[in-house]
């Protein structure tokens, strides 16, 4: 039995960037990340701003497409980049994004250790 969690196998993402009135060009953001995260393993993404830390972080939850490449949640055997609605509200509930401003996202009045564990 594999221990990964998460897989991303050859992630690219391409962003639509208007040239002129009417034109547009597909510039790289991401491209070709490989990365596993296994379970009771914390990963750190590290790098300068605009990097594509954050797109990674989207993509791995669903809220933004790769442009290709998949991203395989292994308990449930899914594809995210192909998932439909339903399968990823399921997905949701297993994994989540804490975004950048903590006082958004995490109560200060309970651990971190509370927000993250099953209830």
């Amino acid at each position: 039995m594999s221990d990964k969690l998460i897989e991303l196998i050859h992630v690219y993402k391409d962003f639509i960037v208007r040239k002129g009135v009417f034109g547009k060009e597909h510039r790289p953001g991401i491209w070709d990340v490989n990365m596993n995260i296994r379970k009771n393993e914390i990963v750190g993404m590290v790098g300068g701003s605009g990097g594509g830390k954050t797109v990674i972080a989207w993509m791995i939850v669903g809220l933004l497409k790769p442009t290709k490449g998949s991203i395989i949640y292994t308990p449930m055997g899914l594809d995210v980049t192909k998932a439909d609605k339903k399968q990823l509200k399921q997905y949701r509930a297993d994994v989540q994004l804490v975004f950048q401003d903590p006082y958004s996202s995490l109560d200060p009045a309970h651990t971190v250790k509370w927000h993250i564990e099953d209830r």
